[in-house]
């Protein structure tokens, strides 16, 4: 369960790790009883990790056991995701597959609304953020395509 490290001309690299929610309990749990310090040498954690993980541990506890838990940043407008997901998803509908750029027009052109509250220049629809908008809804590019060719040759 430890950090693979990978010693290289006395340069310690580390490799990220992942834990589910039962790791970090068990981690907690191990900190709570030995200090974060012993956690950190007998999981191969950081301390940092270890405390931000005590302050989460009642948000840990009801979350599913074998779930990766709080990966992932947050919809910086939550509002407007909402609504492009609604407009995505009747436009898929009607039978029209959608792109990235124009699911990026679409959201700069939402952002502009006074309801969102978003600051001019502050939202600029990126590729990035339109990836990773696109990951937090599951969604994706390609297999609307494909299911589109799919209906034109049939």
């Amino acid at each position: 369960m430890s950090i693979l490290s990978n010693q290289n001309d006395n340069n310690m690299t580390t490799k990220r790790q992942s834990y589910t929610v039962s790791e970090k309990l068990r981690i907690i749990q191990f900190a709570e009883q030995n200090g974060n310090h012993a956690a950190q040498r007998e999981f191969g954690v950081s301390k940092s990790n270890v405390r931000l993980w005590r302050k989460s541990k009642e948000n840990l506890e009801k979350m599913p056991r074998l779930k990766c838990a709080n990966r992932g940043k947050k919809a910086a407008w939550p509002e407007l995701e909402t609504d492009l997901l609604a407009w995505i998803t009747k436009k898929r509908k009607n039978g029209l597959a959608i792109f990235l750029f124009i699911v990026r027009l679409k959201a700069l052109e939402l952002s502009k609304d006074v309801k969102y509250n978003i600051p001019e220049g502050h939202f600029k629809a990126r590729n990035h953020w339109c990836q990773h908008f696109m990951k937090r809804n599951n969604l994706s590019l390609w297999h609307n395509v494909f299911q589109m060719i799919m209906r034109r040759r049939s």
